[in-house]
């Protein structure tokens, strides 16, 4: 139900702004009707555009950077000085509570990712993100991504 509901409000965004900039745009070459009439049609044609981007978002995966899996010669104020660094270059909006910290995307972004949800303890960095944003992070930190297939 929830996604019938955003689907219609993308729809109606796009046709609402499509058909008042375009009819006010078609006032000066037209008649007022044929405007209305135009502008309705190129509000529905955008509104069918707009639902187009109406995508489920990607699928989220978790890791845990632990002792383990982790390099040697590297501690994790080093991982964390990276996955800070590389979420402040990306467009996401960093939210501190407590020792966990959320990356909220902005933009179109919205539409595709969800969420990057990182949680900092003693000995342990536990990463929620989606797939292509996990291995985006862990490439540059020089990890692999175990993902089974399901």
């Amino acid at each position: 139900m929830n996604d019938y509901l955003r689907v219609l409000r993308y729809f109606f965004v796009g046709f609402i702004l499509a058909s008042i900039v375009s009819f006010f745009f078609l006032l000066f070459f037209v008649k007022i009707q044929l405007s209305f009439i135009i502008a309705s049609i190129l509000g529905c044609i955008y509104g069918l555009f707009c639902v187009g981007f109406m995508v489920r978002t990607l699928k989220v995966v978790e890791f845990d950077i632990t002792t383990q899996n982790k390099a040697k010669d590297r501690g994790f104020p080093w991982y964390k000085e990276q996955i800070e660094d590389q979420m402040l270059h990306m467009p996401f909006e960093r939210i501190q509570l407590s020792e966990k910290v959320i990356y909220k995307p902005r933009r179109l972004y919205k539409v595709y990712e969800s969420p990057v949800e990182v949680t900092y303890e003693p000995y342990l960095i536990h990463l929620k993100a989606s797939r292509v944003m996990m291995r985006v992070l862990l490439d540059i930190l020089d990890l692999k991504l175990e993902v089974q297939n399901d």
